[in-house]
Formats: C-alpha cells, sequence, structure tokens
C-alpha cells in the first residue's frame, strides 16, 4: 500500500534535487524512487491554500521538503497533479523538470501542462490553479521580464539590434511611471556610456517615490535593478550597479522590504531585494520569523531566509531560545543550509522537552550528514520512534553524506518495521557512494543457511534500494537474483531490471 507522506517526501525530494542537484546520478536515483513508489497505485497530488494534500490526506508541512515542494507548485501555478499507477518513468521525468524549473514569462498555470502535452506525456496530467483575469489595460510585464520570457537577457552579448526590437515592441504598452521606465531604460543598454548618470537619476527615484507613495511603489523597480545586475559579466558596468544597490539598500529601507515578503503579491520582489542585502538583512529576515503570528508568514520568511548563506550564526544563538516554535524554525533553516556549525547545537536540541523540536533538529543533522553528526544520529536512527526514523532516512540524500553510510547499515540490520528499513536502503542508494551500494548487496543477499538468514521482507527492501540505485553493482547483483529459490525475490529482482531497462 503506498504510504502517501513517503510518496509527498520522495515528490518533494526528486524536485528539490533537479532544482538544485547537477549530477544526473542523484537526479537519477530521485526519479528512480519515485518511479518505484507510483508501481504501488495511483496517485493525485493537490495544493489547497497553501496545505499539500495525498489523496485528500493533509501532508505536514514540517516533513522534509513538504514546503519546498508547496512553493514549487504555487510559483508554476500547479493546483492539482494526478499520476497514474505504472507512471512512465519518462512522464515522471518532464514534470520533475517542470515544477523543478522557473516560471516562463508570467504564464503561470499552463507552462507545465504544455511541456507534458508537447512531450505526449499520458500518464502524468497538471492541473492549473484558477487564475484571474487581468483587468482591461493593464500593464504587461516589464522589459526584463520579456526579455527573460525571451531567452535573450545576457546584457553583456545584447546587440543594438535586439534592444531596438525590444523597444519596439514596448512601445504600444502604456507609458509606466518614471520609475519603471528608468528602470526599463537600464534594461535595454546596461553597458551605456552614461549608465552611471542613469544609476544615479533611479536611486533619487527611490528615495522620492519611497517617501512620496511607499515602499510598495518602488521594491518591483529595484528588484528588476537587481536582476538586471545578476545578468551583466564582472568589470566597470557590474561594479556601477553594485554601488547604487548598495546605496539603497540601508537598514531603515529593508526594514521595510522585509514586511512585504508576507503579502503573497510581493513575496518575489521583496525576497529578492533582502537576499542581496547581506547580513542586516538576514538578522531583520530572523526577527520577522520569529514574531510571525500565522504559518503563511512564518514559512514565507523561512523560504526567503533558506538560500541566505550569512548570518547562520545568528540562527545558531537562536537555538537556544526558551519557545519551542523558534527553535524549530531555526532548526528547519539551518538543515537546508546544510550548515555544519549548527551541528553541536542541533545535537543538543535532540534533547529539547518537545517533540516537534527533537524532529526538526534529527533531520536538519541527518540533511548536514557530516562525520560530525554520526554521533548525534546514531541514536536516533536506533532508539527514535518510527516516525523519527522515517524521517532521518528521508532526509539523508547525496554523497555528501558518506558519513550516515555505518550508521544506516546498522539500523537497517536491526529494524523491524519493513517500510522503516525500506527508507534506510534507499538512504544508501541516494548516498550511492561504493560502500553504500555494497551494503546494499550484501542486503539483498538470503545469508546464512541456518544462522543470520535474512527475512525476505528486508531483502525485498534491499532490492528497492538496489533498484534506487541502479548501477553495474546493483544492476549484477539483481540479475543473479533472478535465479533465487524465493519467489517473490525473483520476481522483485526481474521487474527492478526491467525499470532499469536491463530485462
Amino acid at each position: 500500500m503506498l504510504n502517501y507522506e513517503n510518496f509527498a517526501i520522495s515528490l518533494a525530494r526528486a524536485v528539490e534535487v533537479f532544482r538544485v542537484a547537477p549530477e544526473v546520478n542523484e537526479q537519477k536515483a530521485a526519479l528512480r524512487t519515485v518511479v518505484a513508489l507510483a508501481k504501488l497505485g495511483a496517485v493525485t497530488v493537490k495544493l489547497s491554500q497553501r496545505t499539500l494534500l495525498v489523496e485528500s490526506a493533509a501532508i505536514p508541512p514540517t516533513l522534509p521538503g513538504i514546503k519546498s515542494l508547496i512553493a514549487q507548485m504555487d510559483l508554476h501555478g500547479v493546483a492539482e497533479i494526478r499520476i497514474a499507477q505504472n507512471a512512465a518513468a519518462s512522464d515522471l521525468l518532464e514534470l520533475l523538470r517542470g515544477l523543478a524549473g522557473g516560471v516562463d514569462g508570467y504564464d503561470r498555470g499552463g507552462g507545465i501542462g504544455e511541456r507534458l502535452r508537447a512531450a505526449d506525456v499520458s500518464s502524468v496530467r497538471v492541473v492549473a490553479a484558477t487564475s484571474e483575469v487581468a483587468p482591461q489595460g493593464a500593464r504587461a510585464a516589464s522589459v526584463t521580464d520579456a526579455f527573460e520570457s525571451a531567452g535573450i537577457l545576457e546584457a553583456a552579448k545584447q546587440t543594438r539590434a535586439e534592444a531596438a526590437a525590444i523597444a519596439a515592441a514596448t512601445r504600444t504598452h502604456r507609458p509606466g511611471t518614471p520609475l519603471e521606465q528608468a528602470v526599463e531604460r537600464l534594461a535595454l543598454d546596461p553597458t551605456a556610456p552614461d549608465v552611471l548618470d542613469q544609476l544615479t537619476a533611479f536611486q533619487h527615484l527611490v528615495q522620492r517615490e519611497e517617501t512620496a507613495a511607499g515602499i510598495a511603489a518602488v521594491v518591483r523597480a529595484v528588484s528588476e535593478l537587481i536582476r538586471i545586475e545578476e545578468g551583466l559579466p564582472d568589470g566597470s558596468p557590474r561594479r556601477n550597479f553594485s554601488i547604487v544597490r548598495q546605496r539603497i539598500l540601508k537598514r531603515s529601507f529593508l526594514e521595510s522590504v522585509v514586511q512585504l515578503i508576507r503579502l503573497p503579491e510581493w513575496t518575489e520582489a521583496a525576497t529578492r531585494v533582502v537576499q542581496r542585502a547581506g547580513p542586516d538583512a538576514t538578522g531583520l529576515l530572523l526577527d520577522w520569523l520569529i514574531k510571525a503570528e500565522s504559518s503563511a508568514e512564518r514559512r514565507a520568511y523561512f523560504d526567503a531566509l533558506r538560500d541566505m548563506s550569512n548570518g547562520a550564526d545568528q540562527a545558531v544563538r537562536l537555538l537556544d531560545h526558551p519557545e519551542w516554535y523558534v527553535v524549530r524554525n531555526m532548526a528547519e533553516l539551518l538543515g537546508e543550509q546544510r550548515s555544519e556549525m549548527a551541528v553541536r547545537a542541533l545535537g543538543r536540541a535532540l534533547r529539547h522537552g518537545d517533540s516537534r523540536v527533537r524532529k526538526a533538529a534529527a533531520v536538519a543533522l541527518a540533511k548536514i550528514g557530516t562525520a560530525a553528526t554520526v554521533e548525534y544520529l546514531r541514536e536516533a536512527l536506533q532508539k527514535g520512534n518510527a516516525e523519527v526514523r522515517t524521517l532521518v532516512a528521508s532526509a539523508v540524500a547525496g554523497r555528501k553524506s558518506g558519513a550516515l553510510t555505518m550508521p544506516l547499515v546498522f539500523a537497517a540490520d536491526g529494524e523491524s518495521d519493513p517500510e522503516v528499513q525500506r527508507q534506510f536502503y534507499l538512504a544508501l542508494a541516494r548516498i550511492g557512494t561504493p560502500n553504500a551500494i555494497q551494503a546494499l548487496v550484501q542486503a539483498a543477499q538470503p545469508g546464512g543457511r541456518f544462522f543470520r538468514r535474512r527475512r525476505p521482507e528486508a531483502r525485498l527492501a534491499a532490492i528497492d534500494g538496489l533498484r534506487a540505485a541502479a548501477g553495474p553493482a546493483a544492476v549484477g547483483t539483481l540479475e543473479a537474483l533472478r535465479d533465487d529459490p524465493n519467489r517473490l525475490i525473483r520476481k522483485a529482482a526481474r521487474e527492478a531490471l526491467e525499470d532499469l531497462g536491463e530485462s
């Protein structure tokens, strides 16, 4: 039977791997896990009021990767994903690529569905969220957005002909505010001889508009300026943009911008601004994360902090905060950042009086996965309840977690719950080092003739791990198991080889 929480975690992890991990083997392992789970039954994943539902079962947002999956579905305007039983690997691959990618222009909702249709995907369907129609005469996307959707925002290589084409295309738009016009001129030619004068004028407009119309009137323009800067090569033009950006992003300005992050219509632009502002912005985000009143606000601030490397020391100090929810939020953040400096403090949090904090700390340590985490995770893997053991195993990923190989092997050997044991073996597959693969090979064997004979359930779980790991060693072992005396083992080995295209 399909475990809905495990499926949600595996789908979320796969999307995250495709989003941030370029290593092909990691992507293959993530895809194989989703393919294997889809064999257990059809499944529908829904997004309803920022809550993830799998077959109408609400998935706790504290589970690994769920918040990130929600963010990606929301980014693409996806309300529902329907996956058929035995969905094709190629179909699921297109889904993962679509969810992991960015939004093409402002056509939210149609992008992934169109991608699946263009690829003749038949076993996966995406239902777009209902969106309001823009009022007649509303201003079209900015020039920067037009450049991005056309794939030509490479300021260093942009030709005069391209700039003229974009200018001609935008002449029919309703004239924007002076601030909008200023940022569009900068987008058209960010290397112009007078660009420093243009940037200085832009800075003065920001200060004037901030005073006259409030921060919301300028945050999108500053966000666009940052996007232009990020597209420039190192050198004088980029330095000019950087100087003006630093002048604009003063603490008083940031104090107002940070508050906009909790408003959905401003989250993306405000987040881009604060993520380029350094430690001051990190401190402000942490302050607002602590006092956020709703889960939606906490999620917005958490997502903004997740990609900010600076300020980890501030988050570590907050692991000693008296409020349990502050400690939990900091543990989740430090785990997402894989902050090695937080290991000792997270280890202390494993003894916190609140079980929610203990779970968050265990998952964070598993995500970090360095040798320093082993002593803290060994006890959680062996003595934690089934939920904690599953969460820890599900959070392990990639060769960077190689130090956890032996603790996972020992935990799997002594595990009595078949599903938890299966998660241990899948974690070894995601680690993918020679030692991890060899452990899976050994676990799939029948064992001694009289002593240390392995249960068929344990061997089947190890075969699932070999299927996810792939590679010559896994394939060779599965081929040998096709002649195993146990009928269930033979069947599982054959199905695994079929999935790997080796039948």
